[in-house]
């Protein structure tokens, strides 16, 4: 145990005597610690409750209100960040809580963002109860004296509640000069502006705090936040790729990204997006969201195909089709992207997966023959596009390529005029052009 008076603990436990705390943690090694901690300096036994879900502790502090929250980072599929919300819309003021994550994780992500969210103190498990006890004294003075610039922060903030808003930027801006890195008070001051109106000045005051803490999540979310409400696609592009890197990316935010990068030009993203998309818990991995991802990866392919790379096409195709489960319209689209690049062998492989009703699909079969007229010989190509006549399937491209191959095969002109007449029977738009096809001097052989 840290070295502490008999005043200090004196304190410490009156302050303490009135708080509650929740606990909520998968460990059964924290759980019984956590409570030895805070009987320890002073909580009382009664204010100590424990969950086992997110539920149940959201049920827990709607009826007992703790001040004070032990939470594992990862709840199910919530995070400890969900229960922080409910924390901070029950006490608006910080300097009344004191909220610990319990992680495994020594990530510095981890840490970053636990750090731009306020979060008091980051326990990794296993701890030594040492280091704990430490974590927790440290957390609780800076509560029980909290510094000028904390008091003015939270002061800004109460004002920023109540809509008074040039006192508010009155108080970060005086909270501004009492720390050397004050990113805090540059958030709260650009959320204050935003509040205001003012999307310039809040432009300003996020990337001021940016310049002392460039991976400052909050200042990043609300930067790109201003970007895309303001139409400034590079900008957002730009915020929104630093936040790609430097800490987990919420689902919310995927879709927006997605059309960002594609907006900008930069498609290989969608792959990435792809894999933060697989690392989302069940529940947050829904239809609509897999869906963006399947149709964002078939342009992602459509460009790898531009671009002469079709090996990373053919990747993007594959996670298309499994993220969508095989869908038919993306099922689709893959083959007859593969069959426009004259990939006839994987289009077939695709097709081969692919649900009947895409088998059986006119423009699957329309597209394969495209791919076979630009390659093939006269009679295959005549062969082919006959019996999609006979089904019915009356494109234009598929008369021209019939009738001019027939002609090169010096086919009866009896067959060819027949040819011609249904050709513009089927598309009268365009009859003059199938006319010209057959020169008036034309003799079969």
């Amino acid at each position: 145990m840290a070295a502490l008076s008999s005043s200090d603990l004196k304190l410490i436990s009156t302050y303490l005597s009135s708080r509650k705390v929740l606990i909520i943690t998968e460990s059964s090694v924290a759980r019984p610690a956590l409570r030895r901690l805070c009987g320890t300096f002073g909580v009382k036994t009664p204010n100590i409750f424990v969950a086992d879900t997110i539920e149940s502790a959201k049920e827990k502090f709607q009826a007992k209100k703790p001040e004070i929250v032990f939470s594992d980072a990862q709840l199910g599929a919530n995070t400890a960040y969900d229960l922080y919300d409910c924390l901070k819309e029950a006490f608006p003021s910080r300097l009344e809580t004191l909220f610990f994550m319990l992680t495994d994780s020594n990530s510095s992500a981890t840490a970053t963002r636990a750090a731009d969210e306020d979060v008091d103190a980051l326990i990794t498990i296993p701890f030594a109860v040492e280091a704990l006890e430490t974590a927790f004294l440290t957390a609780l003075s800076a509560k029980m004296m909290p510094t000028n610039y904390v008091r003015l922060i939270e002061g800004g903030k109460a004002l920023l509640g109540a809509k008074r808003f040039p006192e508010a930027l009155k108080a970060f801006r005086f909270a501004r000069k009492a720390e050397a890195a004050p990113v805090l008070a540059c958030y709260f001051e650009g959320v204050a502006h935003r509040l205001a109106g003012d999307a310039a000045q809040a432009t300003a005051c996020f990337e001021e705090g940016l310049k002392f803490s460039p991976k400052h999540v909050r200042c990043l979310n609300a930067l790109f936040d201003l970007h895309v409400a303001t139409g400034n696609h590079v900008a957002a592009y730009a915020v929104g790729t630093t936040l790609s890197k430097e800490t987990t990316i919420d689902a919310a935010r995927i879709p927006q990204l997605i059309r960002l990068s594609l907006a900008t030009g930069h498609h290989e993203d969608i792959l990435m997006y792809f894999e933060a998309f697989s690392r989302l818990p069940q529940e947050k991995a829904d239809a609509t969201l897999a869906n963006t991802i399947a149709s964002a990866l078939v342009i992602c392919g459509k460009q790898y195909l531009k671009h002469l790379n079709s090996k990373k096409a053919l990747e993007a195709f594959q996670k298309a089709e499994d993220v969508s489960q095989r869908k038919p319209g993306v099922m689709k689209e893959i083959i007859v992207s593969l069959f426009a690049v004259d990939l006839p062998e994987p289009a077939r492989l695709v097709l081969a997966r692919a649900p009947d009703d895409v088998k059986a699909a006119k423009e699957i079969a329309l597209a394969e023959f495209k791919a076979i007229a630009r390659t093939g010989d006269d009679a295959t190509v005549v062969q082919l596009g006959t019996g999609l006549l006979e089904k019915n399937i009356n494109e234009p491209d598929v008369y021209q390529h019939v009738i001019t191959r027939s002609i090169a095969l010096k086919r009866r002109r009896s067959i060819i005029e027949e040819l011609v007449a249904r050709a513009c029977g089927a598309c009268p738009d365009r009859s003059e052009a199938f006319t010209r096809l057959l020169p008036a001097t034309y003799a079969d052989s």
